[in-house]
């Protein structure tokens, strides 16, 4: 805000009494923004992460306990949900939520004093109907909001904090939308061949509704199950020590283990795994990183990686 005034030659109180209490909409601020940067970037894809602000107070919304990106551990601070334009060149953020923790909703069955909540709620001036979601649900409605600017999403990229919520994914297929996420190395999976099948009717009761009867497997068991001889170096991009290089195999697999009814087949994609050179796959964890592109693939692509010294544990799917 200091840099924006002194720029504008205004005074610094006056712009942020504008930016907090005047009745402007920061929805049509957000739409120029991603209108002006979509012509600009040419993105190649929207990436869907989080930030986190370190707070030494309580009174900030949204403000708990909660694990802080920036100290890389739980920390007290604010998390924001943010979807960013990119290419390997450029990024820029053109639409974003505060995420409301579990400890300032007065709903939540974990919050012992609910009246004190509502208090705190109000003097952050949050409103009535802003509830704890899990992080994916604004993450969807801040695409939905992107595609009613009338943008269209080239790809959607996301951590595992985002693509282990098979609802997350599921919604992002019935919008059609390219994706590429990180899932943990137990994700369940099928084969690609797996189909749907309906027991057969006894004469009583409900006839059996169709679903995958085969065995699930996760993806640590599925992908190294292929062999050291499928595998292919592939270097994405020069680091500072210099090329970024592992090997990898992809594999075409059916995501298994939705809890709720799936209406029709489950889509297969592409479940890619990697191995740094000089390590056993048996002993490998999954880790980030993805060189993958929209364009080699019509279908969506999931990847399961080996994690390396000090990497999250990952796995990555479109």
């Amino acid at each position: 805000m200091e840099p924006m005034a002194a720029r504008l030659d205004v005074d610094r109180q006056g712009l942020q009494q504008f930016l907090t209490d005047a009745p402007w909409s920061h929805q049509l601020v957000l739409a120029e923004l991603a209108w002006r940067m979509d012509v600009a970037i040419h993105p190649a894809a929207w990436v869907i992460d989080d930030v986190s602000f370190p707070k030494d107070g309580e009174e900030s919304p949204g403000v708990a306990a909660q694990y802080c990106g920036a100290l890389g551990k739980r920390a007290n601070c604010q998390v924001a949900l943010s979807v960013h334009l990119v290419t390997n060149a450029a990024s820029c953020p053109v639409n974003w939520r505060l995420f409301v923790p579990e400890g300032w909703d007065p709903a939540s069955p974990r919050v012992a004093d609910a009246d004190a909540v509502a208090a705190r709620r109000h003097r952050a001036r949050i409103p009535d109907d802003i509830t704890q979601v899990p992080k994916w649900r604004p993450a969807v409605d801040m695409l939905d909001e992107l595609a009613c600017w009338g943008l269209d999403a080239p790809l959607v990229v996301a951590d595992e904090g985002y693509g282990q919520d098979g609802a997350f994914r599921l919604a992002l297929t019935e919008r059609d939308i390219a994706y590429v996420v990180g899932v943990r190395s137990a994700t369940a999976l099928l084969a690609a061949e797996s189909c749907r099948t309906r027991t057969p009717y006894r004469g009583t009761g409900r006839r059996a509704a169709p679903r995958y009867r085969q065995r699930r497997i996760s993806a640590r068991q599925m992908v190294p199950a292929a062999g050291r001889r499928a595998l292919h170096t592939v270097t994405w991009r020069v680091g500072s020590k210099g090329p970024l290089r592992s090997r990898f195999h992809a594999l075409r697999v059916r995501p298994a283990g939705y809890r709720s009814a799936v209406p029709t087949s489950v889509r297969t994609c592409r479940c890619a795994g990697c191995w740094p050179s000089g390590r056993s796959a048996s002993r490998n964890r999954p880790s980030t990183g993805c060189p993958l592109s929209r364009r080699t693939c019509r279908y969506g692509i999931w990847c399961v990686w080996p994690r390396s010294a000090g990497a999250s544990s990952t796995t990555t799917a479109n």
